[in-house]
């Protein structure tokens, strides 16, 4: 099946930006009253079907972090497949917002010995999460698992973490992860029934309704999903600190 993404962090510099976040926290010296720091902390913002992006802007910079084929929609078994169709995702909820949206821009440098460049300035990707699902066939969930198990993922062993998931890897840098798309898709099932979201209890039931038969679907044909998650080296992942 295609490739897809269900996670990105990005990040992009700006001039001048709003401040916007859940709260500010200010420290100033006792003594002196100088500013020592400034803290902007992110808030999540909550699509439908209890589906969430965490924003921050700190008045320099912009930051949103989640999973954008997930966003507003009641699952991801197949997700956005192109950079271009998430970061539209992330810019729509950015200029509801009123917040500058993540674009390419590009700037002249300062003349050097070899002549005039040009720079390109834009968005910045922390973190990405790169997903397929995989199909065993009736019945061939548990063995494929039983087997990978055994295998390495180059250096790194996979370990059976869960009855339907496998990994190898850290998630402080990359994470080969195996899960049963089933399970998973019960887990958001049993959430649908626990949201807080503003959807009608009779709209809810039928999203239910909805998962279980794609969660059957999925163990009928025995849909494993590969996750590869990379973190980038030249940047940390987002959190609140500025």
């Amino acid at each position: 099946m295609t490739v897809f993404i269900d996670w990105l962090s990005v990040s992009q510099e700006h001039a001048r930006c709003p401040v916007w976040g859940s709260t500010r926290r200010v420290e100033f010296a006792l003594e002196t009253g100088e500013l020592r720091s400034e803290v902007v902390r992110g808030e999540q913002v909550r699509g439908s079907w209890d589906s969430g992006l965490h924003v921050r802007s700190t008045g320099s910079r912009v930051e949103v972090s989640g999973n954008p084929s997930r966003f507003g929609r009641l699952d991801n078994l197949l997700g956005l497949t192109t950079l271009a169709d998430c970061l539209a995702v992330y810019n729509d909820v950015l200029r509801t917002l009123g917040l500058p949206v993540f674009e390419v821009q590009y700037i002249a440098s300062v003349v050097g010995a070899h002549g005039g460049q040009r720079l390109r300035v834009g968005p910045v990707i922390s973190q990405v999460h790169v997903t397929r699902n995989l199909i065993c066939g009736p019945g061939g969930s548990g063995a494929f698992l039983d087997w990978l198990s055994a295998q390495s993922f180059g250096r790194l062993p996979y370990q059976r973490t869960h009855d339907t998931t496998v990994k190898a890897g850290h998630i402080a840098r990359r994470l080969h992860e195996f899960y049963g798309r089933g399970a998973e898709l019960r887990e958001h099932a049993l959430k649908s029934r626990r949201a807080r979201a503003p959807e009608k209890l009779s709209v809810k039931d039928e999203a239910v309704a909805y998962l279980e038969r794609l969660a059957e679907w999925c163990d009928r044909g025995g849909v494993e999903t590969l996750c590869y998650r990379l973190i980038a080296s030249e940047a940390a992942p987002q959190t609140d600190e500025p």
